[in-house]
């Protein structure tokens, strides 16, 4: 068994997101949802061009922004979060964890002699404490943030995805007794084969990961910002408006399955839909749609097999049953010619015989 890794012997360059994506501020919200589309990536740095970085702006931060009434046309120069900390790429991870903490912030920009060399983030911290398994004891303190959301490991996905969107966060934490087990972050929702969404009050998609894209067969970029009836037929769209409309007025979690019919053919989905609550008010629904086609398909195949294996243990039975009544008719024949039964198999007891 490999030895585990403490904190104190990790350096900044051991987690490094070295792939940074960059947009000028005075970008459009919508460009950056684009280029997080098309990347794709759950951040981008804003980098003026004379000036450096000057923010980074998250998947987490576009929900919470559309969430509030943000509209996508929209500066990034007047919502962006200003100030991006920075350290050098060889500094030791526990010293550059202080650093976010005591900036507030949820990433640092990692420098490489001046120039930037990538991102490391709170998020990139717990992946590695989980996967290194390292025994949180006394780093608890020092490794996890007070305000980000914690799930106990028998919550469901649509719980944490529900974490996200509501508190504007990359990940969630997942706890049991007081230690944490693991995360669930914005990477591990984009690699997940279920269909992930978030949509808002008039039913525009502010959220949507890549097996929603497949699902549709579009590009990110043409889901978000639009509603169920520029991306389904209209019968479809109006069920999925009606299911939104029943989960708001409710404020309930609700669990079904449904059909989705799309360019690329029929599904049936298991689908997961709930209130998107926010300072106690519902601002839209999440939803995690399972594709259960194949097992369908499965279920429906078996169940004729066994329909067919049931018709055919019907007709052999009612053939069998002939062949007995015919033998009982050869027996009669032959008992009114005055000679022995032929067939004994089918012959009755005599009174008092037979049972005992």
């Amino acid at each position: 068994m490999p030895a585990m890794t403490r904190i104190a012997d990790l350096k900044v360059a051991d987690i490094i997101a070295g792939e940074v994506q960059t947009i000028a501020p005075g970008s459009s919200l919508w460009e950056v949802a684009g280029l997080m589309a098309r990347a794709p990536v759950s951040c981008v740095v804003v980098v003026a061009p004379d000036a450096g970085p000057r923010g980074l702006l998250t998947v987490g931060d576009l929900v919470r922004l559309q969430v509030h009434g943000v509209a996508f046309s929209t500066s990034v120069s007047e919502v962006v979060r200003k100030g991006l900390p920075s350290v050098p790429i060889g500094q030791d991870l526990r010293s550059a964890y202080v650093e976010l903490r005591r900036c507030g912030v949820g990433q640092l920009i990692a420098e490489d002699e001046g120039r930037m060399a990538g991102l490391v983030s709170s998020a990139d911290v717990y992946r590695r404490l989980g996967a290194a398994g390292v025994d949180l004891g006394a780093d608890m303190e020092s490794a996890m943030e007070r305000d980000i959301p914690r799930l106990s490991p028998d919550s469901i996905l649509a719980e944490a995805i529900a974490a996200m969107a509501r508190d504007g966060r990359g990940l969630v934490l997942v706890m049991e007794a007081g230690r944490v087990l693991g995360t669930l972050g914005e990477a591990e929702v984009e690699e997940t084969t279920d269909a992930i969404f978030v949509k808002d009050r008039s039913g525009v998609y502010t959220l949507a990961n890549r097996a929603v894209a497949r699902l549709l067969g579009r590009p990110l970029g043409e889901i978000l910002g639009r509603d169920d009836f520029a991306l389904f037929p209209p019968e479809t769209a109006e069920r999925f408006r009606a299911d939104d409309r029943r989960v708001i007025e409710s404020g309930a979690t609700e669990i079904y399955e449904e059909p989705v019919i799309t360019p690329g053919g029929a599904f049936q989905y298991l689908v997961t839909k709930g209130p998107l609550v926010v300072d106690a008010e519902v601002r839209g629904v999440f939803g995690i749609a399972r594709d259960m086609t194949e097992e369908r398909r499965g279920e429906l195949e078996r169940e004729a097999q066994l329909a067919e294996l049931r018709r055919w243990h019907e007709a052999m039975l009612g053939r069998e049953s002939r062949f007995l009544e015919l033998k009982c008719e050869v027996n009669t024949l032959l008992a009114e010619l005055g000679r022995s039964s032929r067939y004994h198999s089918v012959e009755e007891p005599e009174d008092g015989q037979g049972n005992g």
